[in-house]
């Protein structure tokens, strides 16, 4: 091989390393694998990139196991809506979003006695 192209191949090759990293990688996003109700609590599973933690709405984060690649929560835990928000921390993957199964979302909330000219609103 001539030294002008082993010089330009190396060029070349330091530019891919450079660009590599300094360009911020996103990482693959969570997967839910379960999301549920059941017993009198909230139970979501799912798999993920090892090395990270996973938050559920504004709770703790778990951290993904590194072998197996999974994580799960089991909490004593009613999302008002039904509906959870995951996110990987220290990565820049998207949120991601998952309804709960047999859940029921909140309902009214008592102000006092019923009356029929009162007007219910929910919150």
């Amino acid at each position: 091989m001539a030294p002008r192209m082993v010089c330009s191949l190396v060029t070349a090759a330091i530019a891919a390393v450079s660009l590599l990293t300094a360009t911020k990688i996103a990482i693959a996003a969570i997967a839910v694998t379960e999301a549920k109700i059941e017993n009198g609590r909230l139970t979501v599973k799912g798999t993920g990139p090892a090395g990270t933690y996973v938050k559920l709405d504004s709770l703790a984060a778990v951290p993904i196991n590194a072998r197996t690649r999974e994580w799960a929560y089991d909490i004593v835990y009613h999302p008002g809506d039904c509906i959870v928000e995951l996110k990987l921390i220290g990565a820049t993957a998207p949120e991601v979003k998952a309804v709960v199964a047999l859940c029921g979302p909140r309902g009214l909330r008592p102000r006092g006695a019923w009356s029929a000219t009162v007007k219910i609103f929910r919150e």
